[in-house]
């Protein structure tokens, strides 16, 4: 009996010295993923014609030539990146462009050796904001996603050449184009500096515009956002500053069948120093309803402005479902 005793002793303190290496072991490790990159595009030479796959974080890349992303091809741009345009280019995009630049590092869409004037009371001729030096990102109705967000998207607006085949496309040029119906374009904490028109201009599309800054947008005509034919979604918390006509306009002419009309939501913008480029009688301002157009606009900051928001009586906005206040 004495010897079965010892013996379950030792079995007990085995297993407790066991237990206790167990506890005590730190040398596991789970290590961390690592995340392929999708077909990464080099930043040597210059680019231009089809491209897809991924702009690597950090990178510089120099555009030579019109961009063309394809039906069914994704162009993804990571934090940090500057895609410079050395002449008038633009980015087509038949598929899908994903650009997420971060707040610690944002992403530049810019003309290469091009400098802001952001001196108080610059004339506006010389003022290369309103210059047009290189397109735009021009989406196709085969363009199914276009996010933008913490980027920035500088001197855009140039004319289209009759070779370019952006001009296939649209024709003509805006600094942002979405027109899927059935499409999502997303612009997030971003900035679009200088435009010759309109900052974006749509036709139909889910929209989510928020938290962003117009600057500078339309020589003597243009808005932030001018929306048609269908176009849904939001415009909020976004800053509109010295844009010639209206930050958000929205109305929904060129309506395609099918569709239903154009509803937006304009709410908590400031705007600041809008209208005074556009010399039409009664034209310019701040916000602006048109053609069957509905949504609601609430609590905007409307400063030193040509207008207030403005409803449009012929062709009528569609008044019975459109509120506004505060």
């Amino acid at each position: 009996m004495k010897k079965h005793v010892t013996f379950i002793k030792i079995m007990a303190i085995g297993l407790l010295s066991l237990t206790a290496c167990k506890k005590n072991d730190d040398s596991s490790q789970i290590a961390t993923p690592v995340e392929p990159v999708a077909n990464p595009i080099s930043d040597t030479g210059c680019l231009s014609g089809s491209i897809k796959g991924t702009m690597l974080a950090g990178k510089t890349y120099n555009v030579c030539g019109d961009i063309i992303i394809n039906e069914g091809d994704t162009l993804f741009v990571q934090e940090g990146v500057t895609i410079n345009m050395t002449g008038n280019y633009g980015i087509g995009v038949k598929g899908s462009l994903v650009c997420l630049g971060t707040k610690a590092k944002p992403n530049y869409f810019t003309m290469k050796s091009v400098t802001k004037t952001d001196v108080l009371g610059a004339d506006p001729t010389t003022d290369p904001a309103y210059a047009g030096k290189w397109i735009g990102i021009i989406g196709a109705t085969t363009c199914k996603l276009m996010v933008l967000k913490w980027t920035h998207v500088e001197f855009g607006g140039g004319a289209i050449a009759a070779t370019s085949p952006i001009k296939a496309i649209y024709t003509s040029p805006y600094p942002l184009f979405f027109q899927n119906p059935d499409g999502v374009f997303v612009l997030e904490d971003s900035w679009v500096y200088g435009s010759v028109d309109d900052a974006i201009r749509t036709y139909g599309g889910k929209l989510s515009i928020m938290r962003n800054t117009f600057e500078k947008i339309g020589y003597t005509g243009g808005e932030a956002l001018n929306s048609k034919a269908g176009t849904q979604g939001d415009f909020a918390y976004n800053l509109c500053i010295g844009v010639a006509t209206n930050g958000p306009k929205l109305s929904n002419s060129g309506v395609i069948v099918g569709v239903p009309a154009a509803n937006m939501n304009f709410y908590n913008n400031t705007l600041i120093n809008c209208g005074f480029r556009r010399a039409a009688a009664g034209r310019g301002g701040s916000i602006n309803y048109e053609q069957d157009a509905s949504g609601k606009a609430y609590n905007n900051l409307i400063v030193n402005c040509k207008f207030g928001l403005r409803v449009v009586s012929n062709p009528i906005a569609d008044t019975a479902n459109l509120k506004y206040g505060y």
